[in-house]
């Protein structure tokens, strides 16, 4: 019975780690710049100390790119 218990756990803690996407950049010598965590349709940039830099939501077309305030600084539109 204790092993099903740990196994139903682990199971809901591995969900959200699955679905949060991540994607690191680097420059030319292998040094972090930037992560790229994604949470659903909200994509957080954050910096090589971990800082929020931006955060991009996207709605249909549409990637609305606010800043660490969250004012708004743009909208792009996808696929034209």
């Amino acid at each position: 019975m204790k092993t099903l218990v740990i196994i139903a756990s682990l199971m809901f803690v591995s969900i959200p780690i699955a679905l949060a996407q991540n994607k690191e950049v680097r420059d030319s010598h292998g040094r972090l710049v930037e992560t790229w965590r994604q949470h659903g349709s909200t994509t957080e940039v954050r910096d090589r100390q971990g800082a929020l830099l931006e955060t991009r939501t996207q709605r249909g077309n549409d990637v609305y790119v606010r800043d660490r305030r969250g004012q708004l600084l743009r909208i792009e539109r996808l696929g034209r």
